[in-house]
């Protein structure tokens, strides 16, 4: 009788002992995939030739040209300096009376000869890289809205996995996360 009690007793404990590896399972009835949408952009370049104009001038003097208006002037231009300067000022009025006649005097002589500048326009051809960044929108599944059974109850869970056909319950009925 005794060993009749402690073989019962051990497989009763046996019994749980499986039971409890086995654990309680519900059947999965719907698996909803609950998506998020996640940008992974990706940047595209490529070389473009681009073509700019250098502008450049180039003076041609008049060949008529003459400096004697610019020797008068400032011939000119020392004398009368040296007149209004006095004392200390005389050498600097002299200076600026040369400076300012010279000037004025190759003005008035030559007034006719100035040419405008020729503007040439060369073109330069360079590569430049241009970039663009593009949106690449996929949905990714984030985790899964699971209805189940148990029992003739339904229940339902959110889990990180696809369960498949059977959902491995706790003790108390709930989901295996």
């Amino acid at each position: 009788m005794k060993q009749a009690l402690y073989l019962s007793t051990l497989l009763l404990a046996w019994s749980v002992q499986v039971q409890a590896e086995e654990g309680v399972w519900a059947e999965v009835m719907e698996v909803t995939p609950l998506k998020e949408f996640v940008n992974e952009p990706h940047r595209e370049c490529w070389t473009e030739k681009v073509t700019e104009y250098r502008e450049s001038a180039r003076y041609q003097p008049d060949e008529r040209y003459s400096p004697a208006g610019a020797v008068v002037g400032a011939v000119t231009g020392g004398v009368i300096g040296n007149r209004m300067g006095s004392g200390r000022g005389r050498g600097a009025a002299t200076a600026a009376g040369i400076v300012i006649g010279a000037l004025i005097g190759d003005r008035i002589d030559n007034h006719d000869y100035y040419v405008e500048p020729e503007i040439h326009r060369e073109p330069v051809t360079r590569s430049v890289e241009r970039c663009k960044e593009q949106r690449n929108y996929r949905a990714v599944i984030k985790r899964y809205h699971v209805v189940y059974r148990h029992n003739g109850v339904e229940g339902e869970t959110y889990l990180q996995h696809h369960p498949g056909t059977r959902l491995r319950l706790d003790v108390p009925a709930e989901p295996v996360r």
